[in-house]
Parts: structure tokens; C-alpha cells; sequence
């Protein structure tokens, strides 16, 4: 009996696991041209947050770099990792027509607040797992 609930709840575990992207990933959404510190993740703690929305497909936080008014800007938000669909989205908001740089991630890297989807379900079930192990 023991056996049959442990089953479910690893599933849980293992599956809460692979799924690192998308709900509940929060990234800075800011452009230099609005927040200048928006560059310098060192200073960057006062830029907005926002968490990625969940449209069926892996999302990232990205940093993208470009020139615009004869200065580069950068630019941090939540991306699909595709840098063509991304410059189609920027390109309605600023007129350029080239990145200099496009890089998406999940960690600190480039752009991540927190990463929040695994915690809360993966805690839960490990307890429950290990609590009936016990």
C-alpha cells in the first residue's frame, strides 16, 4: 500500500525536477533607456520583476544589446529562446535592425531574479516521500 502512494509522489519529484522553465520564473524587465542600471546586474536591484507567462513553450529571462539613437541599449525581459522572434518583438518598440548580443539563461547569469517553479512542489513531495519512507 506504502509503495503504491511513494510511486506517485517520486513521479512528482522527478517530473517537478526536469521542469525548470517557465511558470514561475521571474526575470528583470527594464531597457537602459528607461532605467540605466538596467546593464549592470550589480545595481540592477531596483529594476522591475515580472514573472514569464506561461504560453506552452520553455521560457527564459533574456539580455539583449543593441544600438538605438546612436547609443547601445540594453534590454532584459522574458523571451522565448528564439533571438529572430525577440528582435521581431523589439523592433515594434525601437527601430534598429540588428542585436549585438542575445543571450537567454534560467540562472544569474544574465538576467535572472529567481527561479521559483520548483520549490514549493518539490519540497512538498519530498517530505510526503520521505516521511511515508520513514
Amino acid at each position: 500500500m506504502a509503495v503504491q502512494i511513494i510511486r506517485p509522489i517520486f513521479l512528482l519529484c522527478a517530473l517537478s525536477c526536469l521542469v525548470q522553465l517557465g511558470w514561475g520564473l521571474d526575470c528583470y524587465k527594464c531597457s537602459t533607456i528607461y532605467y540605466e542600471d538596467c546593464h549592470d546586474l550589480q545595481n540592477i536591484s531596483k529594476a522591475e520583476v515580472e514573472t514569464c507567462p506561461n504560453s506552452g513553450e520553455p521560457t527564459y529571462c533574456t539580455k539583449v544589446t543593441f544600438q538605438y539613437q546612436h547609443k547601445q541599449v540594453t534590454h532584459r525581459g522574458c523571451a522565448i529562446d528564439d533571438c529572430n522572434k525577440e528582435l521581431q518583438k523589439l523592433q515594434r518598440v525601437y527601430s534598429f535592425n540588428a542585436f549585438n548580443s542575445c543571450d537567454f539563461c534560467t540562472g544569474n547569469l544574465c538576467n535572472s531574479a529567481a527561479n521559483i517553479d520548483l520549490t514549493v512542489t518539490f519540497v512538498i513531495a519530498l517530505l510526503i516521500s520521505a516521511s511515508k519512507l520513514l
